[in-house]
C-alpha cells in the first residue's frame, strides 16, 4: 500500500500514526494503532486466496501471550462480528428476492444457547400458574 492510501485510510478512521514510533496508551490508541497496523500490512493481502490463512496466523500469535478470559472476550467479539455479517447478507439476499426480512442469527456456541434454552424453560416451569 503506498503512503498515500495509508493515509487516506487513517483519515477515514480518524487516525493520524507513525507506526514505528508509535507508543499507545489508551484503548482508543491502541484501537487507532490496530487499524492503521491491518489497513498497512494486512488489507493489502486481502484479495489473496491466502488471506484467511494470514488473519488466522496473526489472531494465533497476538493471542498467545492473553488469558483464557481475555482470549474468551476476543471470541466474542469475533461472534458479534460473525452476526452482524450474517444479518448484512440475509437482508442483501432478502432486498434482492422483495422479501421481508426475518433473519435469527445464533451468536452463541451450540451449547451455550443449549444451556440457554434450558435456563429459559426452567425460569417458564417456575412461573406461578394463572
Amino acid at each position: 500500500m503506498e503512503d498515500a492510501d495509508l493515509a487516506a485510510a487513517q483519515d477515514l478512521f480518524g487516525a493520524k500514526i507513525d507506526l514505528d514510533a508509535a507508543q499507545p496508551k489508551s484503548a482508543k490508541e491502541f484501537e487507532d494503532f490496530g487499524s492503521a497496523l491491518v489497513q498497512k500490512y494486512l488489507i493489502p493481502h486481502s484479495k489473496s486466496a491466502h488471506y484467511k490463512t494470514l488473519v488466522k496466523a496473526v489472531a494465533k500469535f497476538a493471542l498467545k501471550p492473553l488469558d483464557v478470559q481475555q482470549t474468551k472476550d476476543i471470541e466474542t467479539a469475533v461472534a458479534g462480528i460473525r452476526a452482524e455479517k450474517l444479518k448484512e447478507k440475509a437482508a442483501a439476499d432478502a432486498a434482492k428476492k422483495g422479501e421481508p426480512l426475518h433473519v435469527h442469527v445464533d451468536v452463541y456456541p451450540s451449547s451455550t444457547a443449549a444451556l440457554l434454552v434450558l435456563w429459559r424453560t426452567h425460569l417458564l416451569c417456575m412461573q406461578p400458574q394463572r
